[in-house]
């Protein structure tokens, strides 16, 4: 039997308030060495600054291409093997994607544990359910951090806080303060065009780009030349065209 250690890290605004690969490796000793895994482990795998989001791939092992450390784990598993993870989580931020990794480890015929709940038993039909829902409520909590977070920083910015080394469209760098921002009329007087070709229904971000390069060659985006593009209506559209 071999014993498996599988960490990832993905590093962003709120890192603080995550486990580093080194601290969930170490939790995962813990928890081996507490429950009659042998210590230390056989091997041990990691993935840094990699997200567990799925791809558009079909093949698991084209799913996991972008994660070296889980795909080379996943290969060299064999059956009686024992694999240690921090949490579910750590295997997939995608539900399905968790769901396809588990049942690549039950095929193989290895054991999988985790330190917040013990070892899982991929093979009772009956638990798949269960494991589908702990996957699917780890998900969602992780998009209400983030919109929690992001909403934080919205505030912040409307305050005039600088959040990042060029400030969103709408703003510029304060001269008197480099750790703020002011208005930028120029910019939020686009803003104010380019919602005025929102309020007219059926217009795609193409066509409005096209508007602004045709009638209001006065107002610049922050693409090259100041020309407008779709993309850049497009992400001024998913971002509430906020004075941000």
């Amino acid at each position: 039997m071999s014993v498996y250690i599988y960490t990832r890290f993905s590093p962003r605004r709120n890192a603080a308030e995550s486990q580093s690969n080194e601290t969930q490796y170490a939790k995962c000793q813990e928890w081996g060495a507490a429950n009659g895994v042998p210590m230390p482990p056989t091997f041990q795998y990691e993935d840094k600054a990699l997200s567990g989001k799925a791809s558009n791939a079909e093949l698991l092992e084209d799913l996991v291409a972008d994660r070296p450390g889980l795909k080379e784990m996943l290969n060299d598993l064999s059956a009686g093997d024992v694999i240690i993870v921090y949490d579910l989580d750590r295997l997939a931020r995608d539900t399905f994607l968790g769901m396809a990794i588990l049942k690549a480890i039950q095929c193989r015929g290895a054991r999988l544990a985790t330190v917040s709940a013990g070892f899982v038993d991929l093979s009772d039909d009956s638990q798949e359910l269960l494991l589908f829902v702990r996957l699917w409520a780890a998900k969602q909590e992780r998009k209400s951090i983030s919109r929690r977070t992001s909403d934080a920083m919205r505030r912040h910015q409307a305050n005039g806080r600088k959040m990042s080394k060029i400030p969103g469209y709408g703003w510029q760098d304060d001269p008197d303060d480099p750790a703020r921002m002011i208005p930028n009329e120029g910019e939020r007087e686009s803003l104010e065009v380019i919602r005025s070709y929102l309020a007219v229904e059926g217009l795609s971000d193409r066509e409005i780009a096209r508007q602004m390069n045709d009638n209001h060659q006065e107002h610049k985006s922050r693409s090259k030349g100041g020309a407008w593009s779709h993309q850049f209506v497009g992400s001024l559209r998913k971002r509430g065209l906020k004075d941000e």
